[in-house]
């Protein structure tokens, strides 16, 4: 081979490593993907007198100064630029699954035609990346959500409470585990947990653990 044709021969392949090197526009996770980490993964399950719950309206309550899109920011590419995470679709969406996912693990029937409505506010809910470089990654999420519980028998608020968690992700891999993902998911699953253990809202949905 001539060295006109090794030349030739070498420009994709360094365009290919360029292109693997670019940053993206954005990093989207996808709803199989939120599993918690092991040490954040506890699941209590409750005990119900046949308890149905209806989830009603899910709202992004997070400042107007950032995207509504974005659910966080995290490095990619060659100069670690800065990079928007999203969900596949809208975080009210996307939190209405998670709540209701995690609900349903602990024992909580969902219906369009429960017993009480959970509503849900959306204060905060961000990842960030707080490395860059070569070494491991490792994510931070901050949520905080606060609740109401209306009847659907009898009008008027039954019970309101905010919950907040912060979880770090530690440098270490888990097998399996999508480490942005999964920081986010422990994060949720703190809050559902800190919610079905929270003593008026068991009371009034007649739960226990």
């Amino acid at each position: 081979m001539s060295v006109r044709k090794q030349s030739l021969f070498c420009i994709p392949l360094l365009l290919t490593l360029l292109a693997s090197c670019a940053s993206v526009k954005k990093v989207t996770l996808e709803k199989d993907s939120l599993i918690p980490m092991q040490q954040y993964s506890k699941t209590s399950t409750v005990v119900t007198d046949g308890l149905t719950l209806e989830l009603g309206k899910f709202q992004d309550l997070r400042s107007n100064e950032i995207n509504k899109k974005h659910i966080g920011k995290t490095y990619t590419g060659f100069g670690d630029e800065p990079t928007p995470v999203e969900f596949e679709n809208t975080l009210e969406e996307a939190l209405k699954e998670q709540v209701k996912d995690g609900l349903k693990k602990r024992g909580i029937s969902i219906s369009s035609t429960g017993e009480f409505t959970l509503n849900a506010g959306i204060e905060k809910y961000w990842l960030e990346e707080i490395t860059k470089g070569l070494g491991p990654r490792e994510y931070e999420c901050t949520v905080k959500i606060k609740f109401d519980l209306q009847s659907n028998e009898n009008s008027g608020t039954k019970w309101f409470g905010s919950f907040s968690s912060k979880i770090s992700s530690g440098t270490q891999s888990q097998e399996g585990l999508d480490k942005k993902s999964s920081t986010l998911a422990s994060c949720m699953n703190q809050i559902l947990e800190a919610l079905i253990q929270e003593e008026k809202f068991q009371e009034i949905t007649r739960i226990s653990l």
